[in-house]
């Protein structure tokens, strides 16, 4: 009788240790898989240990390559197919978005048959790109929680949306996880806690907060338990930032803005057990109230520090190209928080202060372009506005004499410094002109 007992109990050990294997090689056997263990959460890419060290924007691929990333992030499927083959031949990882369309675009979530129709549309994308080598993680949708420029969603079938696409993710591609991207307010990860079972990961757009968001993670009623990307970080934002009395926020300096990125990304590191890696934002040129802002890059491909900061982590890098140091710029002999007039055609200095690197010659670009007033809220499509050429009368490299534009409204004066290297340094300074 003992000898059956102890022959059941080995059978039974061995049938579980058998599903306990098959379970684990399963998970390696997938493309990407997220595992767990004492010390935490873990991706795993291709059965190898893979920590997101990327970028969002779609562009300048092969220079993140060379910065020691590894991943980059879209917003959507617009342009899948050429975004994912420059990845692939840069050996790059592609987070794909999958847009939705959110209450802040006037979407209407209660209405069945537009919900089916974006899920039917959804669905044909994730069968289009599900098998594509680069792909490392699917993102369903992005800010979904804002429903306008001060307030979160109103309908909680927003996140029952969110779920049905993870889960039917999950039914046609198990080779790759799901996320959606938030900005991290307390009510959205309570509701996403509570609607969103078949999310496997948390993707957070945070910049100004980025301190806040290990507490806010683990608080034990609005908290996530488990595993989260930074899906957008850097800068500060311009919405939390001092502003002048016509409401245009101030910038800091491209010099200032590396020290950021470089803090901020310290504080990402430092969570090791739940956090699976980050996308620094913006790879690239965006218009967001300027053309700087969150650009780690001008128009024509040229970087600014922030990416050499990243280069320095990403890949151990103690030896770097000194950037252009700005310390500051004054228009008429006042900064921007001074709130600066001037009169329509009248004449006006601006000097930038700066520090170039040691035996290097620099080359300094100014330019005057009509401020952005977008009431749309944040992240939404903005247009470039032009340059204003023929005001500038005096050109003396640090210290220009300009006539003010002939029509009133808001402005910005720019200086670009580049060096030898084409790496470029940024500030600008916003002014009112009135009649």
């Amino acid at each position: 009788m003992n000898l059956h007992i102890i022959c059941i109990a080995f059978f039974v050990i061995c049938v579980l240790n058998s599903c306990e294997t098959k379970k684990i090689s399963h998970a390696e056997t997938k493309k990407v898989a997220i595992l767990q263990n004492e010390s935490g959460y873990s991706l795993l890419k291709d059965g190898k240990p893979f920590y997101v060290k990327g970028a969002a924007g779609f562009s300048n691929m092969e220079s993140l390559k060379k910065a020691g990333g590894n991943t980059i992030r879209t917003w959507s499927t617009e342009r899948a197919d050429s975004i994912l083959d420059e990845a692939q031949k840069n050996d790059l990882s592609v987070v794909l978005g999958l847009f939705m369309l959110g209450e802040v675009h006037g979407f209407d979530y209660d209405d069945e048959e537009a919900v089916k129709k974006q899920f039917d549309d959804i669905k044909k994308q994730v069968l289009k790109y599900k098998d594509h080598p680069a792909l490392l993680i699917w993102g369903v949708g992005n800010e979904m929680d804002i429903y306008s420029a001060d307030k979160t969603v109103e309908n909680l079938k927003v996140w029952d949306a969110v779920n049905e696409i993870c889960k039917m993710i999950h039914e046609v591609d198990p080779n790759h996880p799901t996320t959606t991207m938030i900005i991290p307010f307390r009510n959205t990860m309570w509701n996403i806690n509570r609607r969103c079972p078949d999310l496997d990961i948390l993707s957070i757009n945070t910049f100004g907060e980025i301190n806040k968001l290990s507490s806010k993670l683990n608080e034990p009623i609005w908290g996530w338990d488990g595993p989260y990307l930074v899906s957008e970080w850097g800068t500060l934002g311009w919405w939390e930032v001092e502003k002048t009395l016509w409401d245009a926020p101030i910038e800091a300096t491209t010099t200032k803005k590396a020290e950021f990125y470089e803090k901020n990304y310290s504080k990402i590191q430092s969570d090791s057990s739940k956090c699976l890696g980050s996308c620094v934002f913006y790879w690239g040129q965006k218009q967001e109230k300027t053309p700087s802002w969150f650009s780690m890059f001008t128009p024509d491909g040229r970087p600014t520090e922030a990416v050499q900061v990243m280069e320095k982590y990403w890949k151990g890098k103690k030896e770097i190209n000194h950037f252009p140091k700005i310390d500051y710029m004054l228009l008429n002999e006042k900064g921007a928080r001074e709130d600066i007039f001037l009169k329509v055609g009248t004449l006006s200095n601006s000097q930038v202060f700066f520090t170039e690197p040691e035996n290097e010659n620099v080359e300094i670009y100014w330019s005057i372009i009509p401020d952005m007033r977008n009431d749309k809220g944040i992240g939404q499509k903005e247009e470039m506005s032009n340059e204003i050429t023929g005001l500038i009368t005096e050109n003396n490299k640090s210290k220009i004499e300009f006539k003010a534009p002939i029509k009133d409204g808001p402005y910005r004066l720019y200086v670009y410094i580049s060096d030898p290297n084409e790496q470029v340094a940024i500030s600008n300074i916003p002014f009112f002109v009135i009649e």
